[in-house]
């Protein structure tokens, strides 16, 4: 995939891309986090996978409205 985003023309055209390639992507570590948040031994961790779920949630939304306004 890094190929596909190394090909696309600066400007509108990568950000597009990105944003394409980013949402999947943080998705997946949004589920895998949410899978530790309850089954994770180690409180540090959990602790962890709940701001990356808080976060990468925004970050997806975030991304989310770039794409709708741009």
């Amino acid at each position: 995939d890094l190929q596909r985003l190394e090909h696309t023309p600066a400007g509108a055209q990568f950000d597009a891309v990105f944003l394409d390639m980013m949402i999947p992507h943080h998705e997946a570590a949004i589920a895998l986090a949410q899978e530790a948040t309850t089954r994770a031994s180690h409180r540090r961790l959990r602790s962890l996978a709940h701001a990356i779920v808080h976060n990468q949630q925004h970050e997806v939304e975030q991304m989310r409205e770039w794409q709708r306004h741009d």
